[in-house]
């Protein structure tokens, strides 16, 4: 039971250890593949960062980058059938075929396929065109000469297909490249006609600014000619009313004045007339002293002529006291006439001179009344006009500030327009030089690995070498 045991498990190594063989053999027997090198160029310009990707009967597999100097480098293994895609952004994608079948006999060699991939920019969507999803070249091991080799006729046939489309696309974007200048230099047109526009705008809105501060500034002066001829005429009505003030003055001056000398002049008359009384008084006094010693003399030439002239003196004596009494009685009539006339005067004077100064005083009151009216009136006139020149100027600063304000956006628009137009140039005049330097440097770059490329050939197993150029 144990030998039956061990002899089973003995001939399962023994069948693993020959299959582990066969595998080893049929590995070791099959050492060749497929090495793929060349370079991507566009626009006859080395092309690098291209990705390179290749598929096993649409199975992806490894994938690769163009160098600097637009060359790559992969292997495909044997006996399979590839798809392989240039791809970059901005580029149309070229799509190869190759079937890496060879004879049985021929699986350890190591074969060399060179060639080389013209891309171009996807432009006008050239890329969405039928031809272009198409393999540009099918690659297939030809026994005659022993080596890989692609189909020329329907490689001619797609190329030609392409370049129809491309063609196509070119002058399709040629159009559109003119219509977008033609709109670019339309707009430059429009813009630069808008610009001369809101400039003769700006030069006409100037000139209503100069010519409004003109008025304004006339208007100023003639505000301030009129403030003058005010200042002037209120000086004049300050100068009028003082000299009213001092004629009123001089005139209550000159009643008084006179007031007072008619008052002296009654007191004068009163005095006057107290003095005539005193002297008729008096003279009264000194006639009965005399009518006295008249009498007394009369008496005692009466006690001599008593009975002569008893008569005579009866009459001398009343024809005296009658004349007496006549001139007291004329003298009391003539100072009361004299008292009387004097008052009457004074009355007739203190009444004139109340009624010339009550109308000079009415005077004076309609006068001020005038001129504060006039002064009212005045005041309303320059507060009137001053809130009009304010408006003015207000709406004037206003309007002035929104024509500065859309002044400045338009200048602002401008300056970006330029400024933009501007830095596109200087961008492209910085590309170009960038794109010069570059393939200064990818050329000295591809020199440099061309030669690496030759050195590395000699140390190379053994290997048939056939180069193909792709257009």
């Amino acid at each position: 039971m144990l030998n039956f045991r061990f002899s089973q498990t003995l001939s399962k190594s023994v069948v693993l250890i020959c299959f582990v063989l066969a595998q080893i053999t049929a590995i070791a027997q099959q050492t060749g593949y497929v090495q793929i090198s060349g370079k991507i160029r566009k626009d006859n310009k080395p092309e690098s960062g291209v990705s390179i990707q290749y598929y096993a009967s649409g199975i992806p597999q490894q994938s690769a980058v163009s160098k600097d100097n637009g060359g790559f480098t992969f292997n495909l293994t044997l006996q399979k059938n590839y798809t392989i895609k240039f791809l970059k952004d901005g580029l149309v994608t070229k799509t190869l075929e190759f079937n890496t079948t060879v004879p049985a006999d021929q699986t350890d060699i190591i074969y060399q396929k060179e060639f080389n991939i013209d891309m171009f920019a996807d432009i006008a969507g050239v890329s969405q065109d039928r031809s272009m999803n198409k393999a540009v070249a099918k690659f297939s091991y030809n026994p005659s000469y022993e080596d890989f080799e692609y189909d020329q006729t329907y490689s001619k046939q797609i190329l030609n297909e392409q370049d129809q489309a491309r063609k196509t696309a070119e002058e399709l974007n040629r159009q559109q490249e003119r219509a977008r200048l033609d709109s670019l230099n339309k707009a430059w047109n429009d813009s630069l006609a808008k610009v001369k526009a809101r400039e003769a705008e700006l030069m006409a809105k100037r000139a209503e600014q100069d010519r409004l501060a003109a008025e304004r500034e006339k208007a100023r002066q003639d505000s301030i000619s009129k403030a003058s001829a005010a200042a002037s005429a209120a000086k004049m009505l300050a100068d009028r009313e003082k000299a009213k003030a001092d004629s009123i003055s001089a005139a209550q001056d000159r009643l008084r004045v006179q007031a007072e000398a008619r008052e002296k002049a009654r007191q004068d008359s009163l005095a006057r007339v107290e003095q005539e009384q005193n002297r008729l008084r008096e003279l009264s006094a000194l006639k009965d002293k005399a009518r006295k010693d008249s009498l007394d003399k009369a008496m005692a030439e009466k006690a001599r002529l008593d009975a002569i002239a008893k008569e005579k003196a009866d009459a001398d004596a009343k024809a005296k006291a009658d004349a007496l009494a006549t001139a007291k009685e004329k003298a009391r009539q003539d100072s009361i006439n004299a008292a009387d006339i004097a008052a009457r005067q004074k009355v007739k004077a203190d009444a004139e001179a109340a009624a010339r100064a009550e109308a000079d005083a009415k005077r004076a009151k309609e006068q001020e009344e005038a001129r504060l009216r006039a002064e009212k009136e005045a005041s309303k006139l320059a507060e009137s006009k001053a809130k009009e020149r304010e408006r003015f100027v207000k709406d004037s600063t206003d309007n002035a500030l929104a024509m500065q304000k859309k002044a400045a956006a338009d200048a602002k628009a401008r300056q970006e327009a330029e400024a933009q137009l501007k830095a596109e140039n200087e961008r492209k005049a910085k590309d170009k030089a960038e794109a010069d330097a570059l393939a200064a440097t990818k050329a000295k770059q591809a020199a440099e690995a061309k030669a690496k490329e030759e050195a590395e050939q000699k140390h190379l197993p053994r290997r048939r070498k056939k180069h193909s150029r792709m257009n």
